[in-house]
């Protein structure tokens, strides 16, 4: 099917989030070649950094807040 140009951008959107998804998962376990390609990918285009460091603030603030929770604390949540 066809896209029309009013969902390009949305496409190409969603394409880049995913892609920095994917590269910000595979950070520990990348070779010399995957961070060479990982820094073509960041600097061919503004948008792919801007996405990218949003993808890793989201992550660093689920940390927090994983370590902010008890650790032996199995009850439900509540609903208010």
């Amino acid at each position: 099917m066809p896209v029309s140009p009013d969902e390009t951008p949305v496409l190409d959107g969603a394409r880049i989030s995913e892609t920095a998804v994917a590269w910000h998962l595979r950070q520990d376990d990348m070779t010399a070649d995957d961070w060479s390609a990982f820094v073509l990918w960041i600097e061919a285009d503004p948008e792919h950094a801007r996405v990218y460091d949003a993808v890793a603030r989201r992550d660093r603030l689920l940390d927090e807040v994983v370590i902010a929770a008890p650790a032996d604390d199995n009850r439900p949540l509540q609903s208010g």
